[in-house]
């Protein structure tokens, strides 16, 4: 008898196992990275342009990426959220830019700081 126990606790357990191995072939999987960024005036406000690359690397399409950036000067750190609503099949590669004018026309995060990808969402 114990054995019989043995086989059916095992086999209730192989489909939990199964569905925690596949569960992350049902979810959106993605990178994404800053590839650089540069100060300009876009519509005559100093600001600074960053340009970003985001990738599916699962087996699900993403539907929508949300990417929030800290861009940051000598003199303070600006936060910034983009959500891209380009599907992208897997394998797929979308480039993005996004702007952020600066609170004084003489911050640079070019030469006083820089861009980073704080975090990032996908679905």
């Amino acid at each position: 008898m114990p054995a019989r126990r043995a086989a059916v606790l095992l086999a209730s357990a192989v489909p939990v196992l199964i569905l925690a191995a596949c569960a992350r072939d049902w979810l959106p999987s993605g990178n994404a990275r800053v590839l650089g960024w540069h100060d300009e005036e876009v519509g005559g406000i100093p600001s600074c342009v960053a340009y970003l690359e985001v990738s599916n690397v699962g087996s699900v399409r993403i539907e929508r990426s949300s990417l929030s950036l800290r861009v940051f000067t000598a003199s303070r750190s600006y936060f910034r959220t983009l959500v891209l609503q380009t599907p992208l099949p897997p394998g797929g590669l979308v480039y993005a830019e996004l702007s952020v004018a600066y609170a004084d026309p003489g911050e640079s995060a070019e030469a006083d700081g820089g861009v980073e990808l704080v975090d990032c969402f996908f679905e």
